[in-house]
């Protein structure tokens, strides 16, 4: 994993992932090592191997869940 960041207009962060490397822990990472408090992922390109999706279908109680692998 690899990070570049600014901050001239708040953070900016670019991550660069290597084949290998997991999405989530890897953004978890690039969190604990630059203390970010709020964030928002804008975009993302790229292939994956695998993936694990899940998904809130409704906003009823209890909500129904989706997953798909």
């Amino acid at each position: 994993m690899k990070y570049f960041s600014t901050d001239r207009i708040g953070r900016i962060f670019i991550l660069s992932l290597e084949p290998g490397d997991f999405v989530l822990e890897s953004i978890k990472d690039l969190i604990g090592r630059e203390d970010v408090k709020d964030a928002i992922v804008i975009s993302a390109i790229g292939t994956l191997d695998e993936y694990r999706m899940h998904y809130i279908l409704t906003t009823s109680f209890p909500p129904k869940n989706k997953f798909e692998h």
